[in-house]
Formats: structure tokens, C-alpha cells, sequence
């Protein structure tokens, strides 16, 4: 009797390690690494523009979702470019110029004639367990003022955080100019894990 109660024993301490290291694996394989390297980048009207999204080696064949949101609106999906598949646009962005192209362990997205229409913030993802894990984004800024001069400030530019903690980041972008028509903008942005 008592071995048969050691044996039961054992048998539930291995299951109960078995079950903790398949959550470690699931966590680890969670961890996604994608970056936007630039958080802003300014063109005229019709001046084509490249935006950058790089995946670490062990996701360069994951399929990346690229998304666009204007200020102020919902994001749009724009499309999906896999590692050995044509890029497909969604259907609002089916009959644009924009090109997505993978090279490696990096997918673009270019805009060979952006208008003021296509100024937005842009995000590029990765499907994680059913679920898009985004990059920090790119906003893009259509400028149509010769003499402008832009600065953006984002702090803190990287942060580790414990899931439930409260994360404040904050990206100040200020424009100025000599025609008295300067815009100057601020956004914060505050993040619940």
C-alpha cells in the first residue's frame, strides 16, 4: 500500500512539472520581436515613401498583418504579406499603389504617391496564438510646407513591464515654420497590459 502511494505520488510531481514546463514553453514562445525602427517619418505630396518592419530570425517566416490608423480613427487593415506568398491587400487598399515586399527577415510597406489622405500612424504585426502582436509604429506625416522643421520625442523609448502594470509612454511632436500657421502637436498615450 504505502508503495502504491509513493508511485501516485511521483506520478502527480512529474505531471505538475510536465504542466509547468509546457506553460514556459507557451510563454517563451510568445515572445515576439518586431520592430519599427523609425516612430516618425515626414514626405511631401508624391514623394514615395518606405516603412520598415523587422522581425527577429525565429519569426522571419510568420506572416505580417500591416495596418494604418489615421488620427482620430479606427486601424484599417491594409494587408498581409506571408514569407512565400503574394501580398494581399484588404479590400479598401485592393486598388492603391502601395507595395509590400519581404526581403529575409524584413517586410516594407511603400507608398509610391502619398497624399495628405494617407498620413496616419502605421503598425505592422505578427498572429501570435490567435492574437496580432503589434510593433511600436511608424506615424507618417505628409508635410506640405517647404520650410518645415519637425521634432519628435518619445519616452521612455523601451520599458519592461509586469502583465497589469500601468505604462505611460509619451511622444511629443512639435512642427514649426515661419508661416504663422504652425501646427504643433502633442500625443500621450497611455497602455493597460
Amino acid at each position: 500500500m504505502l508503495l502504491k502511494v509513493s508511485v501516485i505520488s511521483v506520478m502527480r510531481t512529474v505531471s505538475a512539472w510536465i504542466l509547468m514546463l509546457s506553460v514556459c514553453e507557451i510563454y517563451a514562445a510568445e515572445t515576439v520581436d518586431i520592430y519599427q525602427k523609425q516612430s516618425y517619418v515626414s514626405a511631401k505630396p508624391g514623394e514615395a515613401v518606405t516603412l520598415q518592419c523587422t522581425l527577429a530570425d525565429r519569426q522571419s517566416t510568420e506572416d505580417v498583418f500591416w495596418y494604418k490608423q489615421p488620427v482620430g480613427q479606427m486601424p484599417q487593415e491594409v494587408g498581409i504579406k506571408g514569407a512565400f506568398m503574394e501580398a494581399v491587400f484588404s479590400s479598401h487598399f485592393k486598388n492603391s499603389s502601395f507595395k509590400l515586399e519581404r526581403v529575409e527577415n524584413s517586410v516594407s510597406l511603400t507608398i509610391p504617391h502619398p497624399t495628405k489622405d494617407d498620413e496616419a500612424m502605421y503598425y505592422c504585426g505578427i498572429s501570435v496564438m490567435k492574437m496580432i502582436k503589434f510593433s511600436t509604429g511608424t506615424f507618417l506625416a505628409i508635410t506640405d510646407h517647404p520650410h518645415s522643421n519637425i521634432s519628435v520625442l518619445q519616452t521612455p523609448v523601451w520599458q519592461s513591464v509586469s502583465p497589469g502594470e500601468l505604462v505611460t509612454l509619451q511622444c511629443t511632436v512639435t512642427q514649426s515654420s515661419r508661416s504663422p500657421s504652425a501646427l504643433v502637436q502633442s500625443c500621450c498615450r497611455t497602455i493597460l497590459s
